[in-house]
């Protein structure tokens, strides 16, 4: 792999020739003057790889992780000053995307990068940075993004390691970074092995590892003179805009989550196989709507955050093995992975059209990291006062810099169980989260992969045969799934339940229910659905391996209720009611076929709209009962709804407030079916807010009794 650098001579000529252009008069060339590379290895990869650093000669002075915006030891190694970088600025002092257009620089000291399985080692001293050459291999053909290279000084002129999913900017927030202003800054890449450097250490195992990541950072020097592309060079620099976000005044914000890559391993604790390891990948964000999108980082509260999970399906089950805390996004590239970038800047909005990445290793880092919790998914935002960020005193000012968590903890962890079962399909998702994006199908996405134990650590891949990305929840993909189901719980987001349905002969069927909180800010805390009596072999799975908090299984009246036992335990990756995109699982044997019923499912925290949800799904009642609200207020008609019966329906209280009572029917007589449903309205009187009943349900006929599943109603 020769890197291309011929750019440069055709740059610095250009910015010395006066240009007559009144669009290039908006764009200038800037050169790099003093600046300093910082390098942080993953210490796990290293040793899982069987790689080790040596001979470090450290020339740059590095701050802590949290001056520096990066989680992990550091190293820093100043330019030497014979050689610059040229890139492209814009008129409001943002980096014009694509407009990396030549040099190189190479530092003072270095280090030496060594196998201690083949004994080949190759001296980094007096490495250089270069910009890759130009490609148009990405989605549709589009140009791929700024790339550089990191060589070493060994006279091959060979890239050894890439330098993928590069921001490059001037301007920078000041709410997440204590560096100085005016400085240009090419960060947040990943350090990836190339099949050059593999070859040096004669390990063809190690193409594509990725094993650290890094950032530059450097005074500029501005040309005078006007900037004039030279033919046929930097022909895909999107217009130039008279000021930022100008000229788009459009009404739909539509962020979706456009190319899924990479997953890889970035840690790993503990003994295979029973360890855990800390994974991550690269996402790449689109704006195909038709106004920009904030992206600011935190502490400011506009910007988007990112959730990644890892599912497996094997043996009629579809479950979570794989959860992380939420990437907070904190810079926006102007590329054009989907579709032409209309409207770039210089990195505080997508604009319209363009695209933003993060690697793996960035989306790994724990310094941009923080709870699920602190999320509500239905509308995108995040509050910053009392954050984990905020820490101590909460005044909205960062205090913490994610230092201290392992090489697992807050990645997205699975357990070395849950991987690589034999017979298993694995996916791996993400899902962004923006401020008032108006159409979430596409936020979230698919791919499928595969793992492999070395030995050492995880190798994963994703297939490139029939493995596009595919938008929508993972658990809609589930191919034994009998019926999947959405529904949206009253302006706070939307669940999804699917089940899957086996008959297992001599009369039993088994029921297995996987149910994803895919937005419901307020998450869950139950889960039921009619049984028709006692359960056999219940089952249930949540994100961990610890029983103390697994939810409490029961069978009442006529159906099966699976219940958080309010046992928060310490930890990262640890269960609770359902939170943001995320799966538990649940299921039992019963004597009864499948029939069209409806599940209930429990909010965790009260809130306006009520505190149950009904879902239709495939159950075991002989008829079911479920209203047209589950939470009605006072001095409002709602529905009754039976289904599944041949005569008249009948419905009675059978408990007040959680009360046993004498019951007692809410009708004087059987309401007939029509088709498959009896309706039956109930008045609610004032008085009763606050109050909940349980009710059922039965078929009436002279001799026939079939009963119901229970239902509970709460009075708002």
């Amino acid at each position: 792999m020769k890197p291309v650098r011929s750019l440069l001579v055709v740059a610095l000529a250009a910015a010395l020739a006066p240009s007559p252009s009144a669009q290039s008069a908006a764009i200038r060339p800037v050169q790099t003057d003093e600046g300093r590379v910082v390098i942080h290895f993953l210490d796990d990869m290293l040793i899982q790889n069987d790689l080790e650093l040596f001979a470090l000669q450290e020339t740059a002075a590095t701050g802590t992780s949290f001056e520096e915006a990066m989680d992990g030891d550091l190293m820093g190694f100043n330019f030497s000053d014979q050689e610059h970088i040229t890139v492209l600025q814009g008129r409001d002092g943002e980096f014009i995307p694509y407009g990396v257009i030549g040099g190189k620089v190479t530092v003072d000291g270095g280090f030496m990068l060594t196998s201690t399985t083949t004994g080949r080692t190759v001296d980094f001293t007096g490495f250089s940075l270069a910009p890759y050459e130009v490609r148009s291999d990405g989605p549709g053909g589009e140009v791929d993004p700024d790339y550089f290279f990191l060589s070493a000084d060994d006279g091959t002129d060979e890239a050894d390691f890439l330098l993928c999913y590069v921001k490059v900017f001037f301007k920078q927030d000041e709410a997440y970074s204590h560096a100085e202003p005016d400085r240009l800054r090419i960060k947040a890449w990943d350090l990836v092995v190339t099949p050059a450097l593999a070859e040096k250490l004669a390990r063809p195992d190690l193409i594509g590892a990725t094993l650290g990541y890094g950032k530059l950072d450097a005074s500029y020097v501005v040309s005078t003179e006007a900037w004039e592309h030279p033919e046929g060079q930097n022909m895909f620099t999107p217009n130039v805009r008279e000021s930022e976000q100008a000229g788009f005044e459009g009404t739909l914000l539509d962020v979706k989550l456009g190319i899924l890559s990479s997953i890889t391993q970035l840690g790993h604790v503990g003994s295979f196989p029973n360890g855990r390891a800390g994974l991550s990948m690269a996402t790449t964000s689109c704006n195909v709507g038709d106004v920009n999108a904030v992206w600011l980082a935190a502490m400011n509260e506009d910007h988007p955050g990112i959730a990644m999970q890892l599912h497996r399906d094997l043996n009629g089950r579809f479950e979570q093995v794989g959860t992380s805390w939420i990437k907070h996004g904190f810079f926006a590239l102007s590329n054009s992975q989907c579709t032409p970038c209309q409207n770039p800047s210089g990195g505080t909005f997508l604009g319209v059209g363009c695209s933003d990445t993060y690697g793996s290793s960035n989306n790994g880092d724990r310094f941009w990291l923080g709870p699920r919790d602190e999320w509500d998914p239905n509308e995108g935002t995040w509050t910053c006062e009392g954050s984990y960020f905020d820490g101590t005193p909460v005044d909205c000012i960062r205090s913490t810099n994610g230092s201290g968590n392992g090489s697992v903890n807050h990645r997205l962890e699975a357990f070395d169980a849950d991987l690589n079962n034999p017979g298993a399909t694995y996916y791996y998702e993400a899902f962004y989260m923006v401020n008032s994006d108006q159409k979430l199908d596409n936020n979230i996405g698919s791919r499928r992969c595969t793992m492999s134990w070395n030995g050492n650590k995880w190798n994963f891949s994703t297939p490139s045969a029939s493995n596009s990305l595919i938008e929508g929840p993972a658990i809609e993909r589930w191919a034994d799934a009998d019926m999947i189901s959405r529904a949206a719980f009253k302006g706070d987001g939307t669940v999804i339940v699917a089940v899957n349905t086996t008959d297992l002969g001599n009369g039993f069927w088994r029921y297995e229910y996987a149910v994803m909180n895919w937005t419901v800010n307020r998450r869950f805390r139950s889960f039921s659905v009619p049984s028709k009596g006692a359960l056999v072999d219940p089952y249930f799975h949540d994100i961990d391996n610890q029983a103390a908090n697994d939810w409490e299984t029961s069978t009442l009246g006529a159906n099966a209720k699976w219940e958080f036992n309010d046992v928060m335990l310490a930890g990262h990756k640890v269960g609770g009611p359902i939170e943001l995109a995320t799966i538990y699982n649940f299921g039992f044997t019963s004597k009864r076929p499948p029939a069209m019923r409806d599940a209930v499912m429990r909010v965790q925290n009260d809130g306006p709209g009520g505190v149950l949800i009904g879902i239709e799904t495939l159950a075991p009642a002989d008829v079911a009962l479920s209203a047209s609200n589950l939470s009605p207020k006072e001095n409002t008609t709602i529905n009754l709804e039976v289904r599944g019966g041949q005569f008249g329906a009948m419905v009675g209280v059978i408990a007040v407030a959680g009360i046993p009572i004498d019951p007692f029917l809410v009708t004087p007589s059987p309401v007939p079916f029509v088709g498959d449903l009896a309706e039956i309205p109930l008045f609610i009187p004032a008085g009763l807010s606050g109050l909940d009943f349980d009710m059922i349900a039965a078929d009436f006929d002279t001799s026939v009794e079939r009963l119901s599943n229970l239902m509970t109603l709460i009075i708002e």
